[in-house]
């Protein structure tokens, strides 16, 4: 049978301490299951509600093939050992190959492609807004009178409102631009706090 077992543990172990206590834990299921699929260490996440009186702890998923009691074995295990605040072992009919972390390269490749994307948004919504407004223009010269005075009105709004949308676009565009200058310090190790 196959299962996926995702445990989480104390936030008072350090990192390497967290990363030595994960490959004990994953031992012993390698010692009772027949086949490990999939060792997925997602370090320290905010838990969705406080357990046992923690805010923080070290996630870890891990996917494998064994026999019924077996799991019983390994659930008798996992609860006792301190360190582990929550696990819970489920039955999967396939075990879906879990998406390899994303390398520097491709979250900055990704990152640039998501900057371009933004970028050809903004340039096309700031000039659909000047090409409303010019046909407006001449229809504000052809009414009289009151009408004329609430077609004013709306242009009037109309212009003001695609001015702003200009401006917050122009300070998105300067907001991306230097978050990308960030990334690139931080990737380069440069950005110390």
């Amino acid at each position: 049978m196959n299962y996926e077992l995702v445990y989480i543990m104390t936030p008072k172990l350090s990192d390497e301490d967290a990363e030595k206590k994960v490959k004990e834990i994953n031992e012993i299921v390698k010692k009772e299951s027949t086949e490990i699929i999939l060792e997925d260490f997602w370090g320290k996440k905010e838990l969705a509600y406080p357990i046992q009186k923690l805010e923080h702890g070290y996630y870890m998923l891990v996917q494998f093939k064994a026999g019924q009691e077996n799991i019983l074995k390994i659930d008798k295990k996992l609860k006792l050992i301190d360190e582990i605040i929550r696990h819970l072992i489920v039955r999967r009919d396939v075990l879906a190959p879990m998406k390899k972390e994303e390398t520097e390269a491709e979250r900055a490749a990704k990152a640039k492609k998501d900057e371009e994307k933004i970028t050809a948004e903004a340039q096309a919504d700031t000039e659909a807004p000047k090409e409303e407004a010019a046909t407006e223009i001449p229809k504000e010269t052809e009414k009289t009178g009151e009408d004329d005075k609430k077609e004013a009105a709306k242009t009037q709004k109309e212009k003001g409102i695609a001015e702003s949308l200009n401006d917050k676009k122009k300070e998105a565009k300067a907001d991306i631009s230097d978050l990308d200058s960030k990334i690139d310090d931080i990737l380069k190790g440069g950005i110390e706090d």
